[in-house]
């Protein structure tokens, strides 16, 4: 019979009681590794203020004078006009969740005033690229630039005009394209699509282009009248001859094209459609 090996008492408690503190050590260091290796959560920008508070818009500036109303949140705005209420909950959105700098407050060519539901009025200026509160809790607070705000509020009078436009006003005979980086033309030779290398085009593609690409989903319009011409150098120009033997044109200057002198743009849809074009030269 193998002899059993009896530990003192004293041994014994020692043995117990490193063991409890090995095992609260390792409790400690497990609890510690969680909280460590645990992904901490989205922090999203502080709001300036509530979107949903602001029951008054007004825009002004010169040929735009547009005032929004509504009696709170769940209501639609109203205006004389019409149209507009989906940029303005952008600008709301865009306004409030930007954060602001102290600076000096300037006059800009775009004044804007909100009416809050408490009756409180904030106003401020925008002046083709920066937005500055003139009164309300943020005075002499500028916003950092952001630029779909800037976006929305270089559109100026046509902030209320739906999101496309239709370049198509009759069938195009003749496509010409020219940039800095690349330059393409395609025409119609009876019932086929050539390019300049007399390669001829798939109709079917060439047909399924203009049906996707007449009709230009803008992402903002812009007021040049008010804003002046985009900054940039000249860096691209589209020209169309119709059947109708009309033409049209508009160019490029950085990154928006303008329709007229009046009335510019910029198209994620646009310069994606210019590409399809190109690829199929």
């Amino acid at each position: 019979m193998t002899p059993v090996l009896k530990l003192p008492d004293s041994v014994l408690m020692n043995v117990k009681k490193w063991i409890s503190v090995i095992v609260t050590l390792g409790v400690f260091v497990g609890v510690g590794v969680f909280f460590f290796n645990r992904k901490k959560p989205i922090e999203t920008p502080p709001f300036q203020f509530h979107p949903d508070s602001v029951v008054g818009f007004e825009l002004t500036g010169n040929q735009i004078s547009a005032k929004f109303n509504r009696k709170n949140r769940s209501e639609p705005w109203q205006s004389e006009q019409g149209g507009g209420s989906e940029s303005i909950q952008q600008i709301l959105n865009l306004l409030a969740s930007t954060p602001s700098v102290k600076g000096s407050s300037r006059s800009g060519k775009l004044s804007l005033k909100l009416t809050f539901s408490d009756s409180q009025e904030w106003s401020g200026g925008f002046d083709g690229k920066d937005f500055f509160w003139k009164t309300g809790a943020l005075t002499q607070q500028k916003l950092v630039f952001n630029e779909s705000l800037s976006g929305y509020l270089s559109q100026g009078r046509f902030f209320r005009d739906s999101k496309t436009f239709n370049w198509c006003t009759s069938r195009p005979q003749k496509i010409f394209f020219k940039s800095n980086d690349i330059e393409f033309e395609v025409f119609k030779e009876g019932v086929t699509w050539m390019s300049r290398t007399n390669k001829k085009l798939n109709p079917t593609e060439v047909e399924l282009w203009l049906s996707q690409f007449c009709e230009v989903k803008v992402d903002y319009f812009r007021d040049a009248e008010l804003f002046g011409d985009p900054t940039g150098k000249e860096s691209g120009k589209f020209q169309v001859v119709f059947e109708d033997s009309s033409e049209s044109s508009f160019e490029k200057i950085g990154s928006q094209w303008l329709i007229s002198s009046e009335k510019g743009f910029s198209s994620r849809h646009w310069e994606e459609g210019i590409f399809k074009l190109f690829k199929m030269n």
